[in-house]
């Protein structure tokens, strides 16, 4: 049985295992952790995470999706009953973070409908999303949709509130997170990358 200092040990050195390409390592330690049994059910779900990350990292896409979905069960199973903030807390932190963008990029933004949800739903996560995302652009970027004829379907920026809040150990910090999340996302919808962000004072 290990405590929580060895399963935090021991999903630290996975992580390093991994980052270091000897993923198959990795995976052997994580599988022995989870197999050993009782852990938190929180030590449980980053092992089950890194896990996912590892078996997308060989190739198994069937196995990464097995534990992302068990992670996010952990997850939600673990949640406050209450969101941190309110739902109109949050979507106002979120347009003070869209209001920084230059008006040229805002004006352009009329399309583009910004939602919040939890976290990824099953179907997003069987799709391959991690479930531990804090933001998602779904549709076709501004750039490719004049040469496609335009957008087939709506283009989405979402957030995921109790991931950003997880992610969070006060308000100012989740504040901030939610700003780089809101701002990186829509960075997708106009294909601007990490280099044009810093351009333009918002990286």
């Amino acid at each position: 049985m290990n405590g929580p200092l060895d399963a935090e040990r021991i999903v630290d050195e996975a992580w390093r295992l991994l980052e270091s390409g000897r993923a198959k390592n990795a995976r052997r330690m994580l599988e022995e952790l989870l197999v050993g049994g009782g852990l938190e059910p929180y030590d449980e779900a980053d092992a089950r995470h890194l896990l996912g990350s590892v078996l997308e990292e060989l190739g198994d896409t069937n196995g990464m999706v097995r534990e992302w979905l068990l992670v996010r069960r952990l997850d939600a199973a673990d949640d406050p009953p209450r969101s941190r903030l309110s739902p109109k807390h949050f979507e106002r932190v979120a347009e003070r973070a869209l209001a920084e963008l230059p008006e040229a990029l805002r004006a352009q933004l009329g399309n583009v409908a910004v939602l919040v949800d939890d976290r990824p739903t099953e179907l997003l996560v069987r799709d391959g999303v991690d479930p531990r995302l804090l933001g998602l652009f779904s549709g076709i970027s501004m750039p490719n949709q004049s040469t496609l004829g335009g957008a087939p379907y709506p283009t989405v920026i979402t957030l995921f509130q109790r991931n950003l809040e997880e992610e969070a150990d006060d308000d100012a910090e989740l504040a901030e997170q939610i700003r780089i999340t809101v701002i990186h996302e829509t960075a997708h919808y106009f294909g601007l990358s990490d280099d044009d962000l810093e351009r333009l004072g918002l990286g």
